[in-house]
């Protein structure tokens, strides 16, 4: 069940590699690889390539001066900046405000599931997003400060650490975006109920000013008929 519920989750953040939103309709298979390819170019080529300059540079001057943790402040506060901004509107949407909560919630699935499978989707996003950052950053200090085997287990244990604070930074800025987002949902609600108020009350003042003046402007038109009426029946003479 966690395996179904982690892939239903995937495939709801990729949902666009796999539908066309503005048609509706299912992508082929080659269009959906072509897009999956382009995105591997972005993450790894594009980003990942540019951070490898970034880190090799940064490393060569930290390694000089004997500061490797400066080189890995810097390097994790990328990976940090990137991830907050690469997921956390997909987390909000798909922890926070799920579209299919009710839907789920209503079958027989165990909710510490439900919430296990949200969570691991967003740890595997965060190690996708930091990882495009800190893969090259480690191997590059292994490189260029050497490899032993103290080093690299305290690589991938600093990687590890940082996938946990990426996952717990997405978690609050996730409910951040959530509330602010109910926030608009209910002031947009309150606008809507003062605007049908609004007209509700133009209503009324409407039909309490027919019910109103209508009886007058009715005796009103009915005396000038009246008058009319008399003219013609008596005219007046100004020879008299």
């Amino acid at each position: 069940m966690l395996k179904v519920l982690l892939k239903k989750q995937l495939s709801e953040v990729f949902r666009g590699y796999f539908y066309n939103r503005k048609t509706r309709k299912a992508r082929s298979k080659a269009n959906s690889i072509v897009l999956f390819i382009l995105f591997a170019f972005l993450m790894i080529g594009v980003v990942g390539g540019t951070f490898t300059a970034v880190a090799i540079g940064v490393c060569l001057g930290c390694a000089e001066v004997n500061m490797g943790w400066l080189y890995f402040v810097i390097m994790c506060g990328f990976a940090l900046v990137l991830g907050a901004a690469g997921s956390v509107f997909n987390t909000y949407s798909g922890l926070y405000l799920p579209k299919d909560n009710d839907l789920l919630l209503s079958m027989p699935i165990p909710v510490k599931i439900l919430i296990t499978a949200r969570l691991l989707n967003v740890y595997l996003l965060g190690v996708m997003y930091s990882g495009v950052i800190m893969l090259p950053s480690l191997f590059v200090y292994w490189v260029i400060a050497g490899a032993g085997v103290l080093t690299v287990l305290c690589g991938i244990v600093l990687f590890l650490i940082m996938t946990i604070i990426v996952l717990v930074l997405f978690c609050l800025l996730g409910w951040v975006v959530a509330k602010i987002s109910l926030k608009r949902e209910q002031s947009a609600l309150s606008r809507e109920k003062s605007k049908s108020k609004n007209r509700i009350r133009r209503t009324a003042d409407k039909g309490i000013c027919t019910v109103y003046f209508q009886p007058g402007i009715y005796a009103q038109q009915r005396n000038q008929r009246y008058a009319d009426t008399g003219a013609r029946c008596f005219p007046y003479d100004k020879g008299r």
